[in-house]
C-alpha cells in the first residue's frame, strides 16, 4: 500500500503536536511507515508505504532552532541518540524541521 499525507506549513507551526498524532494515528490505523518527506513552497508531503517492520511507531514533527549545517548535524545526532530515526529532514518557509519516529514502548 502506498500513501501520500499532505499537510501545510501553518498547519504545522500552529500545531506541531496535533499535526504529529495525526501522522502515528493514520500510520497505526492502515499499517503504513513514513519512508521519506518531501516539502514544495510551504507544504508538506509524508510519504508512506506498507510497514513490514514489527511494532508500533511515534512520529514527531520539530523545528530546527537553528538554519545551519552545525545545528543540524547536532540534533540529528542527540535524536539518534534518544532512540529516533529519522525519517527526513525539509524546509518550510520558516526554517528547517524534522519529522523523527520511535518505536512506543507498551
Amino acid at each position: 500500500m502506498f500513501k501520500l499525507m499532505e499537510f501545510c506549513g501553518d498547519d504545522i507551526r500552529l500545531d506541531e503536536k496535533n499535526i504529529s498524532e495525526r501522522i502515528s494515528r493514520e500510520c497505526r490505523r492502515s499499517g503504513l511507515r513514513p519512508e521519506g518527506v518531501a516539502a514544495v513552497g510551504d507544504a508538506l508531503t509524508v510519504i508512506c508505504s506498507s510497514n513490514s517492520a514489527a511494532g508500533c511507531y511515534q512520529y514527531r514533527l520539530s523545528p530546527l532552532a537553528e538554519d545551519s549545517k552545525d545545528a543540524l548535524h547536532a540534533e540529528l545526532r542527540c535524536r539518534y541518540d534518544y532512540g529516533f530515526r529519522t525519517v527526513g529532514a525539509f524546509h518550510l518557509a520558516d526554517g528547517i524541521w524534522l519529522l523523527t519516529e520511535k518505536e512506543e514502548d507498551f
